[in-house]
């Protein structure tokens, strides 16, 4: 797969150089076909069933993985739902949201889809009880809760890039 992806970015570069070029097999249409495919694996999520605080879960998926999951659509959310699932996990798990004034995802995601959020508004979430609850965890039905850093779940991680 790896050298798959190399082929294909050499080929990207080829054909995206601003001089001019005749295109490969004399397609006009393979330098943009190519410019569409994304050069980045996609990710794999990691149930961690240990009971971890916010802090020391980041630590875990930072040494272990690449960082807690970020959610940046309904699409991803659903695949990590499918992964708790498959865990047979229905209690609540860090995510990687927490609040310094501004909620931030850990691994500094800003891209599109970094504004998502699927808090559960029944309970007015986010609602910083005691002006202290600045770590996201997710429950069982995907919803998000504003939560105290200190307090122990398990974690969802990732390792690969954001597609």
């Amino acid at each position: 797969m790896a050298a798959i992806v190399c082929f294909l970015q050499t080929l990207r570069k080829f054909f995206t150089r601003k001089q001019k070029r005749t295109n490969f097999f004399g397609s006009p249409f393979l330098s943009l076909w190519l410019k569409k495919i994304p050069f980045s694996l996609p990710r794999q999520y990691h149930f961690v069933n240990l009971s971890l605080t916010w802090t020391e879960a980041l630590a875990y998926c930072r040494q272990t993985y690449t960082d807690i999951v970020t959610i940046q659509d309904s699409e991803e959310l659903t695949r990590l739902m499918d992964t708790l699932l498959s865990a047979k996990h229905s209690s609540d798990t860090w995510i990687g949201l927490y609040s310094v004034i501004d909620w931030w995802w850990s691994d500094g995601f800003i891209g599109a889809g970094a504004n998502y959020s699927n808090w559960e508004i029944f309970f007015n979430e986010p609602n910083f009880i005691g002006a202290s609850q600045f770590c996201v965890s997710i429950g069982s039905t995907g919803l998000w809760w504003d939560d105290y850093c200190d307090i122990n779940y398990s974690v969802l991680c990732y390792n690969g890039n954001h597609v």
